[in-house]
């Protein structure tokens, strides 16, 4: 069966993590997510925008369409006033380039686990750059994560990182040969800053690059998120080797003003190679089950709902259970079982941050469950029959209202 991969990327030389401390720690918010060096970084950079859908041969199946995005006009940040906008893009080239594969063993209490990048235990990774320039006309300014009413509602505190991210910057999305998705995609928050200096552009003052504590990237630069970051990668484990397409996207909402949105958008190939480690894949809460598995514990038999975002340490109800007071939910059948999981991965039931088989509204079969939201703000919904395979519906709300973004 399709395990539910988590898609994220980055850039810059690769090293192994032994913890999280990628980027050197220091716990204050001038750390730099990008590599040594940076800022003195010349390149060319092709700019060609994404062309998808795109098929392998003749005949086989396309990968989707690029989405548009949502046309916003409230809401928006990043131009200056009176100056022209920017225009963010994705360097292909490097993207595909920098991939690298990567075993580890991550602890149940690493900040990875904990944000929810991946699941506690030997995983496999896929690594590689993520770099954006600005090549528009103007630069894109969001200046300080602590001004005031802006944390928590544009940015948050990266706490593998130890400094602010602008929330949602990134989409991945991993796609086999016939376009069909194999992985869940995931929207991955970034330190937006001038990690170095496009080919022939004009260079800026020292004192004038913008960083993590004054966020933004001045046109003719780029930021450079560097694969050996935390969270920088795509857990690949479990997934057969084979040809697969990996698209990343930036600013999907539109949340930062730019002169042209349709180059945001890079398709890539990507091989994965037979997974040499020895180490037999963990089995995976979405694979079938056995004859006679039920209840809330069993690690089999899952499906996802979806992934969501929300307000860390505020508390989240999640059920398809119309009998309750107050109802919610649309309509439940059968009698559904439900888990809710830290981050964008299904998770093992040791794993789980709540799990309810029956809501205790009078006498329904219908789940409801109540928990605190992580501190990443994401939580996946897994839901299944109390008996595996058992044919049930659960047509799910929250309260709060699920978080796209």
């Amino acid at each position: 069966m399709t395990r539910w991969l988590k898609t994220v990327m980055v850039a810059m030389p690769f090293s192994l993590l032994a913890a999280c401390s990628s980027d050197g720690g220091g716990g204050n918010n001038n750390t730099s997510d990008a590599g040594a060096g940076d800022s003195s970084t010349a390149i060319d950079v092709a700019v060609a925008p994404d062309t998808g859908p795109r098929c392998m041969t003749p005949g086989e199946q396309c990968l989707p369409p690029v989405p548009s995005g949502p046309e916003r006009t409230v809401d928006q940040i990043g131009q200056e006033e009176g100056q022209a906008p920017g225009d963010l893009t994705i360097v292909a080239a490097r993207m595909m380039s920098s991939v690298e594969f990567q075993s580890r063993t991550f602890a149940a209490n690493s900040c990875e686990v904990q944000e929810g990048c991946t699941l506690a235990g030997r995983r496999r990774l896929l690594r590689f750059d993520l770099q954006t320039p600005n090549v528009g006309q103007g630069r894109i300014f969001l200046g300080p994560p602590t001004r005031a009413g802006r944390a928590g509602a544009q940015f948050e505190w990266g706490a593998c990182h130890r400094h602010y991210h602008f929330i949602g910057y990134a989409d991945y999305r991993l796609y086999d040969e016939m376009g069909q998705e194999v992985g869940v995609g995931h929207k991955q928050s970034f330190c937006l800053e001038d990690s170095g200096r496009q080919a022939g552009a004009p260079s800026v003052p020292a004192d004038q690059l913008l960083n993590c504590s004054n966020q933004g990237i001045t046109n003719g630069y780029f930021d450079m998120y560097s694969r050996g970051l935390d969270c920088q990668y795509v857990d690949i484990t479990g997934l057969r080797p084979g040809r697969y397409f990996l698209r990343a996207r930036i600013n999907t909402d539109h949340a930062i003003v730019e002169s042209d949105y349709t180059n945001n958008s890079a398709t890539v190939p990507v091989v994965i190679p037979e997974d040499t480690s020895g180490t037999p894949p963990p089995a995976s809460p979405l694979d079938s089950c056995g004859n006679g598995e039920r209840g809330l514990d069993r690690d089999c038999g899952w499906e996802v709902q979806g992934s969501y975002r929300c307000e860390p340490n505020t508390e989240v109800t999640v059920g398809c259970d119309a009998s309750c007071n107050p109802p919610i939910g649309a309509f439940c059948g059968g009698n559904p079982v439900m888990r809710i999981c830290n981050g964008d991965l299904p998770c093992t039931a040791e794993n789980a941050i709540a799990a309810n088989d029956d809501s205790g509204c009078g006498t329904s079969t219908c789940s409801r469950v109540t928990f605190t939201c992580p501190m990443y703000g994401r939580y996946t919904v897994l839901t299944g029959g109390y008996e595996a395979g058992q044919p049930y519906t659960c047509i799910a709300a929250a309260s709060p209202a699920f978080g796209q973004n």
